[in-house]
């Protein structure tokens, strides 16, 4: 039987960190209005997670959240003193009712130096810290840190934050559903920033867009294709070798996470695996990979829990690690992804 953790209290104070290389920072978001965002700690060694704190300056209905290290910290200066704060993104997915829009947030990881203690470790960005964009499901920032992109499926509209000094959030410009498609699920910026790719639930197709970082300006490129079938989420393995696709439960379908194998030459999928960890998947609105991708987090938004995965770098297969509920700290999560860590 896998470990599990759930219902386990949390502490007023988080312990001292681990290193980096034992443990990481994960933070979850969920859908409801009043839910908050919770901190958890993976500890990489065992694939256990445990809550540790939880937080509302996310804003409401906390369903996702994206970032990029501030302008103000760069990389190497964080490297060096392991101080430097990071600014988080958390999309705001409110259905146009008051609060709707982008939250930045400030983390910094507890028990680094000038990182408190975990129930100060995600604090308001303050001023410019939050932009009224059109009900925002997903988000993703440029390779740059200039942009913040948002998707909405219910407003069947993307939307372009410029990203302006100490990672405040300038006005948003949007493009409409004539440009986009319905029901835009996910922003998926490519390596180089130069292509965006938007997979659209209600229209089936994947709508290209070349970017212009300069200008933050978006431009269709050719004609989507079709398919009647369409997973919530893609996410690719590090090596490229292994692509993963989200599988929730409605209209007949079934929870998974399905993996296929990538062709590196034609780029042709392989199926290899529908990975159900033995009910341990419900609903999974997100998943992303921790530990240098041997691990991986799947938010599951109908159970209240967050799953762990370990991951094979040779076969792309998962085996279940570990459940931990978010229960009284996230309901209905939507996402689950591991921080950057400020060392």
């Amino acid at each position: 039987m896998a470990p599990s953790n759930a219902g386990a209290p949390a502490p007023a104070l988080a312990p001292p960190p681990l290193p980096p290389a034992a443990a990481e920072w994960v933070v979850v978001g969920g859908f409801p209005d009043d839910t908050s965002v919770a901190l958890m700690r993976l500890d990489t060694a065992t694939g256990a997670l445990s809550r540790v704190s939880t937080s509302s300056v996310g804003g409401v209905a906390p369903a996702y959240v994206a970032w990029q290290q501030s302008a103000a910290a760069p990389a190497d200066a964080a490297k060096q003193t392991g101080a430097s704060p990071f600014t988080l993104y958390v999309t705001n997915h409110a259905r146009n009712r008051p609060g709707t829009g982008i939250t930045a947030v400030r983390w910094q990881a507890p028990g680094s130096s000038g990182g408190g203690d975990a129930a100060h470790s995600l604090a308001a960005a303050g001023s410019g810290g939050f932009v009224q964009v059109p009900d925002p499901a997903h988000a993703a920032v440029s390779p740059s840190g200039r942009w913040v992109l948002t998707a909405s499926y219910d407003g069947c509209s993307l939307s372009v934050v410029p990203v302006l000094e100490g990672g405040r959030l300038g006005l948003a410009a949007t493009l409409e559903e004539a440009a986009v498609g319905k029901a835009p699920h996910e922003v998926v910026f490519d390596p180089s920033g130069r292509f965006v790719f938007v997979p659209c639930l209600g229209s089936d197709w994947v709508r290209c867009f070349s970017f212009d970082d300069a200008t933050g300006t978006l431009s269709p490129l050719g004609r989507p294709g079709r398919d009647s079938r369409a997973a919530a989420e893609l996410l690719l393995s590090p090596d490229g070798r292994f692509l993963y696709a989200s599988n929730r439960g409605s209209q007949g379908g079934h929870n998974s996470i399905a993996v296929f194998g990538v062709c590196p030459s034609s780029g042709r999928l392989a199926p290899l695996a529908w990975e159900t960890g033995g009910g341990a998947v419900d609903f999974p609105r997100h998943m992303s990979l921790a530990a240098g991708g041997s691990l991986m987090l799947v938010a599951n938004q109908h159970s209240d829990s967050v799953a762990v995965f370990r991951r094979s770098a040779a076969s792309g297969l998962l085996s279940l690690a570990s459940v931990c509920s978010t229960a009284g700290a996230v309901a209905q999560p939507t996402f689950a992804g591991v921080v950057p860590w400020p060392a």
